[in-house]
């Protein structure tokens, strides 16, 4: 079982929000790391949907116990309501290279504010610029 998790939104270290709390609890980071992928705001969560030119920005994590973190995740990511759906990638840690779990939006994106750079962070630091 894959034991890896690439987060890029809430869950990501450093925004307290209770759901990344206790998962920080629940895992160790590995570090910064990349995806496929593109990133659009959703409201005040992002959403990754597929894409082979673009790339999203986030934190690969281990999981300590990945069966009881990702059944807590998939009920927070929405996955039983079809809002996201839990898929494996390929992620990039540095130099090396990961197996990992990653939430993908599956809703309508045409309306949605696309974030070029494929980092939440970035983006909500630039809105308190």
């Amino acid at each position: 079982m894959i034991s890896y998790l690439f987060v890029y939104g809430t869950l990501r270290g450093g925004l307290q929000h209770p759901e990344s709390r206790w998962l920080s609890a629940h895992s160790t980071s590995m570090g910064t790391a990349t995806t496929r992928g593109r990133l659009f705001r959703i409201a005040w969560y992002p959403g990754m949907v597929a894409s082979a030119a673009d790339r999203v920005v986030g934190e690969v994590l281990q999981l300590h116990d990945p069966d009881k973190a990702l059944e807590r995740l998939d009920h927070y990511e929405g996955v039983a309501e079809g809002e996201y759906e839990r898929r494996e990638v390929e992620v990039h840690v540095g130099e090396k290279v990961v197996r990992a779990w990653a939430y993908f939006y599956l809703g309508d994106t045409s309306h949605l504010r696309w974030i070029p750079s494929g980092d939440f962070m970035q983006d909500l630091n630039s809105h308190f610029d």
